[in-house]
């Protein structure tokens, strides 16, 4: 199947071509890290062998040293792509996984049963082309041609729950998207790199494995495996899951409403819509006055039209026209002492550990309970 996403293609936009060369490049950053941490583990084994040539200790180590900085480089280079999620707006999964088995049913002889265990609403934050196209990707080049169960579920991953290794997957909710003729325990798979066949894997080195490969990582998610001895073979892509509510529940009532109140200006910064009635509704009785900006550009605007005017903005960190880590770039050029709370249901703490260096308050994760944000808010102001 010829990707949508060829940045070859003068007849798709420069946007288009550049989102598939982003996704290509995290890809190959990813790839490149997985071979030359392998490298490293061979070059390790080898110390033994050396031992006692003085030379020979000397290359050896050199070589180490090198591939440490390199994987340094990688990873950095992936971490760059995967900030870079302007395009990405909130999906339901499941509109997605029907248009797949429509799309591989009309050109190839698969046969896709889809499972949907109950679910009619599967919600991401993503680029709808580009996870169809590296779906697409995966049931024409990896599906058993024949009956093949698509199913989705919903996973919680935790250390103890699960024994992926050598994944960047966090501890947080998942959507478990299955490609396989029978179930297999979660805990039974293992990164799509580590799988024992290396026809398999093979495919994500060339290019268009790259781009589907790339693509579920710049989602924050990973393709991992299920392969045994008899030669039975099943694959999954795992993607963040996004709550129908980002923000849930009023205030608790058994718990202090007053600690809680505050009558500052606070500047909500989100694209989601569905949050938008909650957040204000509540912030609105603790007593804050309440000023919305759908995106980053909106935020630096007024904020930079209300000098001294506005306590404290939460501020999402995936948007479109300009994102979350970039709104708190030119936010701080206005004001050094910007009070910053970060919000996301799709980046990991860590991951805006940056921010957090440089000033930012705090960070909570979507979904959220309301009561969470009025004790943060005051912890900030305070």
């Amino acid at each position: 199947m010829k990707s949508k996403y060829d940045f070859t293609d003068t007849s798709l936009s420069l946007e288009e071509r550049f989102s598939f060369l982003t996704s290509e490049v995290n890809g190959r950053a990813h790839i490149l890290d997985h071979l030359m941490k392998n490298l490293s583990g061979y070059l390790e084994q080898l110390e033994a062998e050396v031992d006692g040539n003085p030379a020979a200790e000397n290359y050896l180590d050199q070589c180490i040293k090198e591939i440490g900085k390199t994987v340094t480089v990688v990873s950095e280079v992936s971490k760059l792509q995967r900030v870079d999620q302007q395009e990405f707006e909130l999906l339901n999964f499941i509109n997605i996984l029907e248009d797949v088995k429509e799309r591989a049913e009309s050109i190839s002889d698969v046969n896709l049963s889809l499972e949907l265990n109950g679910l009619e609403e599967a919600l991401v934050q993503g680029n709808k082309d580009q996870l169809t196209a590296a779906l697409m990707y995966l049931v024409s080049n990896l599906a058993v041609k024949g009956e093949v169960k698509l199913s989705i579920e919903s996973k919680d991953l935790d250390g103890n729950s699960v024994s992926l290794s050598n994944t960047s997957l966090a501890n947080r909710k998942y959507w478990f998207i299955s490609f396989s003729d029978s179930s297999q325990p979660l805990d039974e798979y293992k990164p799509i790199l580590h799988s024992r066949s290396n026809s398999i894997k093979n495919k994500f080195y060339h290019r268009d494995g790259t781009l589907c490969y790339g693509t579920i990582s710049r989602h924050m998610g990973d393709i991992v495996s299920f392969d045994d001895e008899s030669g039975a073979f099943s694959f999954a892509v795992l993607l963040p899951a996004v709550e129908s509510g980002a923000v849930t529940g009023a205030l608790d009532e058994s718990l202090d409403e007053d600690a809680w109140r505050g009558d500052e200006t606070v500047l909500v910064v989100d694209d989601e819509d569905m949050i938008w009635e909650i957040l204000i509704e509540n912030l609105q009785e603790l007593g804050y006055t309440v000023i919305l900006a759908e995106h980053g550009e909106d935020a630096v605007e007024i904020y930079g039209g209300n000098p001294g005017l506005i306590d404290v903005v939460i501020l999402d960190m995936v948007m479109p026209k300009m994102n979350g880590r970039e709104a708190f770039g030119e936010l701080k050029k206005i004001d050094e002492n910007v009070k910053v709370l970060l919000s996301s249901g799709y980046m990991a703490e860590g991951e805006a550990g940056d921010l957090l260096e440089n000033g930012a308050k705090g960070f909570l994760r979507k979904p959220y309970k309301m009561i969470e944000l009025a004790k943060m808010i005051r912890k900030i102001l305070d």
